[in-house]
C-alpha cells in the first residue's frame, strides 16, 4: 500500500513541472489530468509493488518459512508419528 503511494506521488510530481511548463491549461484541468495520471501509474504498477512489498515483508521478518515436511507423505502420517 505504502509503495503504491510512493509511485502515485513520484508521478505526480515528474508530470506536474512538465504540464506548468508546457501547456496554458487551467489549474482544475491539470489537477484532473494528473490525478488521472497518477491513478493509471498505481493500477499499470500494482503487481510490481505488491512484488516488492512482499520482498519487504519477508527479509524484515514477517512472513516466516513453513516447516519442512517430506515429499509423498500424506499429512495424516505426519501427524501419527508425532503423536508417538
Amino acid at each position: 500500500m505504502y509503495l503504491d503511494y510512493v509511485v502515485a506521488f513520484g508521478i505526480f510530481l515528474v508530470c506536474w513541472p512538465i504540464l506548468f511548463l508546457t501547456t496554458n491549461l487551467s489549474d482544475l484541468v491539470q489537477f484532473f489530468l494528473l490525478s488521472a495520471v497518477s491513478i493509471a501509474s498505481v493500477l499499470i504498477c500494482y503487481p510490481v509493488t505488491r512484488s516488492f512489498w512482499t520482498v519487504l515483508v519477508y527479509l524484515s521478518g514477517g512472513i516466516e518459512q513453513p516447516p519442512a515436511r517430506p515429499v509423498g507423505v500424506p499429512r495424516r502420517a505426519l501427524h501419527l508419528r508425532q503423536k508417538m
